[in-house]
């Protein structure tokens, strides 16, 4: 699995309890892509160097699923949970999920994804997105796994 990451100190801090955590479920490896600094009006340039990057990280066995605003939205973490699994018991296959930088990702990288989905209908920093993604990945184990963790 992979995300884009940012350099926070409480984000590289949950991270390290998330990454634990998913360790006891799957092999998870979360990868950081990080272009430079560019200035606002060359967003498109930033967008096309990222999309380039994540494009060549990728294989034919990573099952894409990208976090976008205007994805596929999940009414609960049952619900998400229900995907999640019929996608991690598939063969040969590796779930990847990926978070764009602060402006979004290139329509190629969307085109790439199996699955376009949101964490929520409010824009939230690549940062909170993660932190969001990476707790629901969990919760979604948890709930696949019959632990408890989540309350219904």
């Amino acid at each position: 699995m992979f995300l884009q990451s940012g350099s926070e100190d409480w984000l590289g801090a949950a991270q390290k309890v998330y990454e634990k955590k998913l360790n006891h479920f799957a092999n998870f490896e979360l990868v950081a892509i990080k272009t430079k600094s560019i200035a606002r009006d060359q967003k498109n340039i930033k967008i096309a160097k990222e999309k380039d990057l994540i494009l060549s990280k990728l294989t034919d066995k990573d099952y894409l699923i990208a976090m976008y605003e205007k994805g596929k939205a999940f009414k609960s973490s049952v619900q998400f949970a229900d995907y999640f699994k019929q996608k991690v018991e598939m063969p040969g296959k590796d779930i990847v999920f990926l978070i764009g930088g602060s402006y979004g990702l290139h329509d190629d990288v969307l085109k790439r994804a199996d699955q376009v989905m949101t964490l929520s209908n409010l824009t939230m920093s690549h940062h909170i997105a993660q932190s969001v993604l990476l707790e629901q990945i969990y919760r979604a184990f948890t709930i696949i796994k019959n632990l408890p963790y989540h309350n219904e």
